[in-house]
């Protein structure tokens, strides 16, 4: 199945992920439960959409870190614009690509410089791409293209109508592999 996902992103937009750095999960939540508990804890600071998807927040409070709304609306094409990070410095940040419940889809420019700001500031950057099969009147792009210390969360859920198979997965840069395989031993035995 890891072979497969890279494949997929190989086929579809040409770049290669290495199998290894593809974490299957349970659903997307079973990704963002190994990776808010990989990167966050207690004075570590998550910063989120707001509005946005509120199991974030949810799945966050397990790990007692801070949590900073960013408020986004259609003055701002319903992005967190990069110059946010500038007066405020999260250890991770993370979005919806295309966004729940907006629907907007970020800009690359501000993709990029979202990375770069969190890069520069050593925090991580995580993008949820969920929804990415369910763009309609401009063509979706991952953001894996962008770096490869970036987190990916996505899943067959939305794309592939398997809502009920529970099956996700993550890309993650090569040094978060092995402690989200520890993680993901440990808490669900597999």
């Amino acid at each position: 199945l890891r072979q497969a996902i890279s494949d997929d992103y190989y086929e579809s937009c040409r770049i290669h992920i290495p199998p290894d750095r593809v974490i299957v999960t349970n659903g997307s939540s079973g990704a963002f439960l190994l990776i808010f508990t990989a990167l966050l804890e207690p004075g570590k600071t998550l910063a989120l959409s707001d509005p946005g998807y509120p199991c974030y927040k949810n799945i966050a409070l397990i790990t007692d870190c801070a949590i900073k709304p960013m408020e986004v609306s259609a003055d701002n094409n319903y992005e967190i614009l990069p110059s946010r990070l500038d007066a405020e410095r999260p250890d991770v940040l993370v979005i919806a690509n295309p966004s729940n419940p907006t629907g907007a889809i970020y800009r690359q420019e501000t993709l990029a410089a979202l990375h770069e700001r969190m890069s520069a500031a050593g925090g991580a950057l995580i993008i949820d791409e969920i929804y990415s099969g369910l763009t309609y009147d401009r063509e979706f792009v991952t953001s894996a293209c962008l770096s490869d210390d970036l987190i990916i969360v996505s899943g067959f859920s939305k794309a592939y109508a398997m809502t009920g198979w529970r099956l996700g997965w993550m890309i993650v840069p090569p040094g978060l592999v092995r402690p989200v395989q520890k993680l993901a031993q440990n808490l669900f035995i597999a």
